[in-house]
């Protein structure tokens, strides 16, 4: 099932990287990286409780990870900027080793791609499996009557099942979306939208991307949005991190 974002909750994704190739790296491939096993050993308050790998069509990589709280996110930002980001860091240099390029090894003040906390609607149903297709979008409004506008039209069922019912006319399979508050970027006061969406496929995203940004959401993107920048990728790989009792509550590791 979709993965729940509880009250509280937050999704972060990080910036697409060009990796190293896989015969080129310098842990074993049956090994697990050791900047995973050392997440998987942190404390579950300090911790993601599950870590997605995507894969885009043009071979870039990115992740996406999912925390309980804000207190979670913040704990686990300031270990990974110690001793992954940092030069210092013990685990800097199996973090640093992920990337082809050096250029593209991020910095604290980049390291996220976009933040969502606070759901406004999930509509998401199904299974995940690999080879799923996700697309990670983060939309600016453009000022606050654009902003209510869109809380008024948007998030109406309606409006999501009008999605739904194209993409299927269409024959897109298409699985629903997740929509959650984002913060300001770039000095903007409103804010905005972090969404996640999924579908059958790559192929299924990049046909609905299109649907959506050209047909379904023209309008109504250049009316509230000052800016609106997506991520899309299949589902390469999922690593459950915090493990949960039955009733999804946190095992006190």
């Amino acid at each position: 099932m979709p993965t729940p974002v509880k009250n509280g909750g937050l999704i972060v994704v990080t910036p697409p990287f060009k990796p190293v190739p896989r015969e080129e790296r310098r842990f074993s491939l049956k090994a697990v990286p050791p900047l995973l096993d050392a997440i998987t050993k942190l404390n579950y308050k300090t911790a993601p409780h599950r870590i997605i790998a995507y894969q885009t069509s043009d071979g870039l990589q990115f992740n996406a990870a999912y925390f309980d709280d804000e207190a979670a996110l913040s704990a686990y930002s300031a270990w990974f900027e110690k001793h992954a980001l940092s030069e210092a860091g013990q685990l800097h240099t199996s973090w640093k080793a992920r990337f082809l390029e050096p250029s593209e090894v991020p910095r604290k003040e980049s390291w996220l791609w976009g933040t969502g906390y606070r759901e406004l609607s999930d509509t998401r149903g199904g299974e995940y499996q690999l080879g799923n297709g996700h697309r990670y979008s983060r939309m600016m409004f453009r000022d606050e009557a654009a902003k209510k506008d869109a809380e008024q039209a948007a998030l109406d069922p309606q409006f999501e099942a009008s999605i739904a019912g194209e993409m299927e006319a269409e024959g897109v399979e298409y699985f629903g979306r997740l929509v959650m508050s984002a913060p300001p970027t770039d000095g903007g006061l409103c804010g905005g939208w972090f969404t996640k969406s999924r579908y059958g496929s790559l192929l299924d995203v990049q046909r609905g991307t299109w649907l959506l940004r050209e047909m379904i959401f023209k309008e109504e993107i250049a009316k509230w949005f000052s800016s609106y920048e997506s991520v899309t990728g299949e589902i390469a790989s999922t690593h459950l991190i915090t493990p949960k009792w039955p009733d999804g509550s946190s095992h006190p590791h």
